[in-house]
């Protein structure tokens, strides 16, 4: 069983306990490390180093498909939101008749989970508590502006991370949909242009929630069934990814994690974003089908989930105590070196 883990980037942790659940097994595999740039620290901790292009480019798929039946890889686990849109749908299909199986949802969730919009009308139907949320065009009118609170945020409506991220009052706020449409992103990620008019359906506007800030794993295995939910408190954020958490019982979040992994169809680990509020309720306010930057802290407590994706692909059964992070750990991430390749790059 050979794995390929794409857009890797510094996720040595990430190689390295895929490469410990291989050897458990006693049985041959490699994991592999697939980027668009050669001196990706990951590449230190694989097996090999697959170059790829961009996942934008018109050759990508092409070289990745090529490179899985080169290497014979059996699981493809993709790091990036971009390379997740790139692969659902027909391209996993593509790949899984080749002997691949890629880790993606189908192409409808994936499209709903890119779209902010969307996300929260699929939220809303699911019984999920998501933050009431309207398109950038209906504030402009001044449609919906009181139900949404006084206290609101603006986002870019396709965007990844904190793409457009403003928090601001309803007085203030058409001045901002207004700016954020200037580097709105479309579905596509095409970039506005500045012979066209922009598009303020490309913006959307949230009720501001207060509260504590969790990340969720909602798990479940390759046939779909949900499994499992772990759960942290984020102490502390650096460069929009969660830097020092401390796990806490999963028992609050499970009914969130389970109705969000049913609604879209998941497969393995699904990385949710909350915030709990003066009363005790979850609000989901971002949801990304693949491992995420808080995942780690879950690890460091004792879960296992690359164990688990080892075993699922070779059609077993996994061991319950790799789902079970214990509470009260708390962790932190740190900054390390490594050398990336002996020189042979310029």
């Amino acid at each position: 069983m050979n794995v390929l883990l794409t857009s890797a980037g510094r996720r040595n942790y990430l190689v390295q306990w895929f490469s410990q659940a291989l050897a458990r097994t006693g049985k041959p595999g490699r994991v592999y490390v697939a980027d668009c740039d050669p001196r990706v620290p990951a590449r230190a901790a694989a097996d090999d180093f697959v170059q790829l292009p961009g996942c934008r480019s018109a050759d990508y798929l092409t070289v990745l498909a090529r490179e899985c039946v080169r290497r014979e890889i059996s699981l493809l686990i993709p790091l990036h939101d971009h390379e997740l849109s790139a692969l659902a749908g027909e391209p996993a299909a593509i790949l899984r008749a080749a002997g691949t199986r890629a880790l993606t949802l189908g192409l409808d969730s994936q499209r709903i989970i890119e779209d902010k919009y969307g996300f929260s009308e699929l939220a809303a139907a699911a019984g999920i508590a998501t933050p009431a949320t309207r398109l950038g065009s209906e504030l402009l009118s001044n449609a919906h502006i009181d139900e949404l609170g006084h206290e609101l945020v603006v986002k870019h409506r396709y965007g990844n991370g904190s793409s457009g991220l403003i928090f601001c009052t309803a007085k203030d706020v058409q001045g901002h949909i207004r700016s954020s449409a200037l580097t709105a992103p479309d579905q596509f990620g095409r970039l506005p242009s500045d012979s066209v008019a922009p598009d303020y359906d490309l913006v959307v506007v949230q009720r501001r929630i207060h509260g504590v800030e969790y990340g969720i794993d909602a798990v479940g295995d390759f046939n779909g069934r949900h499994l499992a939910c772990l759960a942290r408190r984020k102490l502390n954020m650096r460069a929009g990814e969660t830097d020092r958490a401390v796990t806490v019982d999963p028992r609050p979040f499970a009914d969130t994690g389970r109705r969000i992994a049913v609604a879209i169809g998941a497969r393995g680990l699904i990385d949710i974003d909350a915030i709990v509020d003066a009363e005790g309720t979850p609000w989901v306010i971002d949801v990304n089908p693949r491992f995420g930057g808080g995942y780690p802290f879950n690890h460091l407590a004792g879960a296992d989930i690359p164990a688990c994706y080892v075993a699922w692909n070779r059609d077993a059964e996994h061991d319950p105590k790799w789902l079970i992070a214990r509470p009260g750990v708390t962790s932190a991430k740190y900054e390390a070196l490594t050398t990336v390749t002996g020189g042979d790059l310029d």
